[in-house]
């Protein structure tokens, strides 16, 4: 039996619509595929961790600068023990010339200014250091401000602690309060870049956004 010529007709051309239909639908369906960004939220909350480690350490000493600025007279004990290296290696310094030192040191406001800002730039970088341990971006930038306030005090109190140094003991202790400046400037200038760091690294960011940013890739 011969095949109906109508229905192979319209099969062939319900065919040609659905293969133009499919056709379209591809050259339509342009939109890039979407893929879910990288968040790092143990990168921040470990950095907080190092800051708040971090603060503590430079509050105990800028707490200890503090002291020393309203303590008058050094006990001359604790002054020999200080004293007993240097002098083993060829110094020769005095009670006297180390409360000297003291005492200039006290004048010009060194420790106070060097304990001061130590201290309030540690209490800034603890609490950047809970805000970035929270993922907020705020920790970030307070940790970096603290980070500046106690760079500023621990170089500007410490030349003067050094200037005192020099007039009045010479030798190691000068080199030793002089790098002690030095090494401020270094640890602090390390702390900064670990501050930074979660405003720069890509994860990171997006951890302190508080949502997974999306990437599209263009198909060619």
């Amino acid at each position: 039996m011969a095949a109906n010529p109508s229905t192979s007709s319209d099969e062939s051309t319900f065919t040609m619509r659905l293969s133009d239909d499919q056709k379209t639908k591809k050259s339509t369906n342009t939109s890039p595929p979407v893929f879910p960004q990288v968040v790092d939220r143990k990168g921040p909350k470990t950095i907080g961790i190092i800051m708040i480690i971090g603060a503590l350490l430079t509050g105990i000493l800028g707490f200890g600068d503090m002291q020393n600025q309203f303590v008058e007279e050094i006990p001359d004990s604790e002054i020999e023990t200080l004293l007993a290296t240097p002098n083993s290696q060829g110094e020769n310094l005095t009670v006297d010339d180390y409360q000297d030192f003291h005492d200039e040191a006290r004048s010009s406001h060194a420790y106070l200014f060097r304990g001061a800002l130590m201290f309030a730039g540690s209490l800034l970088i603890c609490v950047g250091g809970v805000g970035l341990f929270l993922l907020r971006k705020w920790g970030a930038i307070t940790g970096l401000i603290g980070v500046a306030i106690t760079l500023i005090g621990g170089i500007g109190g410490g030349l003067n602690i050094q200037s005192a140094a020099a007039e009045h003991l010479g030798g190691q202790l000068e080199l030793a309060y002089s790098l002690q400046v030095y090494l401020c400037g270094i640890c602090m200038g390390m702390c900064g870049l670990i501050a930074a760091l979660p405003l720069f690294n890509v994860g990171a960011r997006n951890a302190l956004n508080g949502k997974a940013m999306e990437i599209h890739f263009e198909e060619e």
